[in-house]
C-alpha cells in the first residue's frame, strides 16, 4: 500500500515539530522543511509514489506535528539523536516526554 506516503509523513512531521520549537530561530524552519520537501520529491522521483501519495503523507505528517505540539505545548522535552536501522540505513530518533 503506497497511499500515503509513510516516508513523506514521518519527515514533515518531525519537520513540524522542529520548527515550532525553534521558530525563534529564522535558519532551523527553513532547513527542516527543505529537508522535509526534498525527501518528499525523491518519493516521487524514485517512483516509489505518486505525486498525489507524498502530497498526502506530507500533510498528514505536517498536521500530526503541529497538533502534537499544540496539544503539549507546555512540556518542550525533546531528544533528537541519530539511530542505526540496520547494518546499512541510519535514521534519527525522536524521543519526546510527556
Amino acid at each position: 500500500l503506497s497511499f500515503p506516503s509513510g516516508h513523506s509523513a514521518g519527515v514533515f512531521s518531525i519537520a513540524s515539530v522542529l520548527a515550532t520549537i525553534y521558530q525563534e530561530n529564522k535558519y532551523i524552519p527553513v532547513l527542516v522543511y527543505g529537508l522535509a520537501g526534498a525527501t518528499a520529491l525523491s518519493r516521487v522521483y524514485d517512483q516509489a509514489h505518486w505525486p498525489s501519495d507524498v502530497f498526502f503523507g506530507s500533510m498528514l505528517g505536517y498536521l500530526t506535528g503541529k497538533a502534537v505540539m499544540a496539544l503539549h505545548e507546555e512540556k518542550k522535552e525533546f531528544i533528537v539523536a541519530p539511530t542505526l536501522l540496520t547494518p546499512n540505513q541510519y535514521g534519527i530518533l525522536l524521543l519526546c516526554c510527556f
